[in-house]
């Protein structure tokens, strides 16, 4: 997994809206309106610059180069999608990174859809640790998989929000869609010489 991976998954657990990623700091995370640090080393400039080779489709590199600024979107294989505004800061880029909503997907049993997205609800609890200084770590608690039917707005599990390794607060995990229960299909009739004397 690349190192953008990681960052983008890691958020994504820990139920965060943005991503903002600048060489000289660890990247950040944006939960509840707060901003965290993550658990993660600092980015150098070399960092950053391989980031964005990575995610920049090639067609816009010579726009960004000329204008200092761009905003595209991306899709990693275990980050899910995102939207990114790329940026020059000084002699290096930066890149804010929105994360879309219900790229963490739940397996569903018997429904007319495989899985369902969910979605961190706000949570009281963890407002009390905003602005509060540390690093902030997210861990999902949800089932493997989920019968349906399921609704949006049920909840199915939660985030767990760690700081020293020690639990500082939590947000309900909840269905991001609707999955209706498949019709069962009906068995197809076997064509056998009992069914074609049957018929007669």
């Amino acid at each position: 997994m690349s190192a953008i991976e990681e960052i983008i998954r890691s958020a994504r657990e820990a139920g965060a809206s943005d991503v903002h990623l600048a060489a000289g700091m660890s990247p950040k995370m944006r939960i509840g309106g707060e901003l965290f640090s993550m658990n993660c080393s600092r980015l150098t400039a070399a960092d950053m610059l391989d980031i964005l080779i990575g995610i920049m489709p090639e067609a816009l590199r010579d726009r960004f180069e000329e204008k200092g600024e761009h905003a595209f979107s991306f899709t990693l294989p275990r980050g899910g999608r995102c939207r990114a505004n790329a940026y020059k800061q000084k002699s290096t880029v930066a890149l804010a990174v929105r994360l879309i909503e219900g790229e963490i997907p739940l397996p569903v049993t018997g429904g007319e859809a495989p899985a369902v997205p969910l979605r961190a609800t706000e949570s009281p609890v963890l407002a009390q640790v905003q602005g509060q200084e540390g690093k902030i770590e997210g861990k999902i608690f949800a089932p493997n998989f989920w019968y349906a039917p399921i609704l949006e707005g049920d909840i199915v599990g939660k985030i767990v929000y760690y700081k020293k390794g020690q639990p500082v607060g939590e947000s309900p995990l909840a269905a991001a869609a609707t999955v209706r229960a498949a019709a069962l299909a009906e068995e197809p009739r076997k064509k056998g010489l009992f069914f074609w004397l049957k018929g007669r």
